[in-house]
């Protein structure tokens, strides 16, 4: 594929992404490190940024009533039965191979603000550390 095929394939991948992520809400869902978790990558079309997948156990309470290692959940609710336990973030390389390694301890924390793309994954639009309050 030539430059400029490989650049507007990449811009309405982007556009498109961008269009979904801003007409469907996303949903803080927490993810804890560790245990059976996994996490990797994928590369594309795009040079330095690839797609991150995160694989986790569905948590049956709110995230806040403690999860398991690697164990995800809403903010607010449980995982419904059925809803997808996979995620899917397109990021720059190098920030993507921190959060993997990042998650492989089960004293860290994720949280991805995400959608259920009902294609079988979540798909995120923004993802942090939790923040811990300390009083």
């Amino acid at each position: 594929m030539n430059s400029p095929k490989m650049l507007i394939a990449i811009l309405m991948l982007v556009g498109s992404l961008l269009v979904q992520a801003a007409t469907v809400p996303s949903f803080p869902l927490r993810v804890r490190g560790g245990g059976s978790l996994r996490c990797w990558t994928e590369p594309t079309n795009s040079q330095g940024l690839v797609k991150l997948i995160v694989e986790f156990s569905p948590g049956t309470s709110k995230a806040d009533a403690g999860l398991r290692p690697g164990q995800g959940s809403w903010l607010d609710r449980g995982m419904r039965q059925g809803e997808p336990a996979r995620l899917e973030y397109y990021a720059q390389e190098n920030d993507a191979q921190q959060i993997i390694d990042y998650m492989k301890s089960p004293g860290h924390y994720y949280t991805f603000e995400c959608f259920n793309t009902n294609k079988g994954y979540m798909q995120v639009t923004k993802a942090y550390v939790k923040s811990v309050r300390i009083d």
